[in-house]
């Protein structure tokens, strides 16, 4: 684990941790960086988006994740046989098949009304067609256009194809997890390669043992500033240090007040 100046708080408490545990600085570093990137996968997208998120389960997640994959994807797509105007005989539904038959596309999609998005009539999705209107942070907010195509089961085959990939920005972190010996990795996560990497120099000869991780799948890769993952993920693991270090402090103080009630040096009230 490499740090920078927002991860000295962090590097402080690990320092105070390996000293007062008595334990090798590579051992808790190991277990420290193993538990960081368990909390840099319940950080990462898709998550509920709430406070809390770290009390989330991995399962609840990644339904929060397909329901949000399948708003957006409504949000830019659309099937004509979804419209009120496509149930039952009209002129304008019979017009639209006619300029769809002879392969004329902008005909179709100039006889559909929408105040607020441009239609656009194509036969099929094109792969991943509702990503190029992402933000920074994986969602969709205020498309300008949207697509149709005839059927309503192209649309449903293309969001049940969306929804396998929810979990592949969490399958970042599988490389350091597997290799870090984290073995919880929920099934969805485990399917996907997991684009990532991990360093880990912590030979118990190594004076400075260093492990670092990192995430390389793309939206991730490109939301970092926003998402924040690590960051979150640094402060996180010094909350939890620090409160182990507490309950050591609390547990040398009982001992100690008791040693010297032993010794007559202090009488209880």
């Amino acid at each position: 684990m490499s740090f920078s100046s927002n991860q000295r708080a962090f590097k402080a408490t690990l320092d105070e941790l390996t000293r007062e545990a008595k334990k090798s600085g590579n051992e808790l570093l190991r277990q420290q960086a193993k538990l960081l990137v368990q909390d840099c996968i319940k950080l990462t997208p898709p998550t509920s988006g709430a406070k809390g998120v770290m009390s989330e389960t991995i399962g609840a997640q990644k339904q929060s994740g397909e329901r949000a994959v399948e708003r957006d994807i409504n949000k830019v797509i659309g099937a004509l046989g979804e419209l009120d105007l496509w149930k039952g005989r009209n002129k304008i539904k019979s017009a639209i098949q006619k300029d769809i038959k002879r392969g004329d596309m902008e005909a179709a999609a100039s006889r559909l009304s929408s105040k607020k998005q441009k239609p656009i009539v194509a036969l099929d999705i094109p792969k991943d067609y509702h990503k190029k209107f992402r933000n920074s942070r994986g969602r969709i907010k205020k498309p300008d256009t949207r697509l149709y195509v005839p059927k309503k089961a192209d649309k449903a085959a293309y969001i049940k194809e969306a929804k396998n990939s929810v979990m592949k920005g969490k399958a970042g972190w599988k490389k350091a997890a597997l290799k870090l010996g984290l073995k919880s990795l929920h099934a969805s996560i485990k399917r996907h390669a997991g684009k990532g990497m991990v360093q880990d120099a912590t030979r118990d000869n190594n004076p400075n043992p260093t492990i670092t991780v990192a995430n390389l799948v793309k939206h991730v890769q490109e939301g970092g500033a926003s998402l924040r993952v690590m960051s979150y993920a640094f402060k996180n693991r010094e909350r939890a240090m620090r409160k182990s270090l507490q309950e050591m402090y609390g547990r040398k103080a009982k001992k100690a007040i008791r040693k010297w009630t032993s010794q007559g040096l202090v009488t209880p009230r």
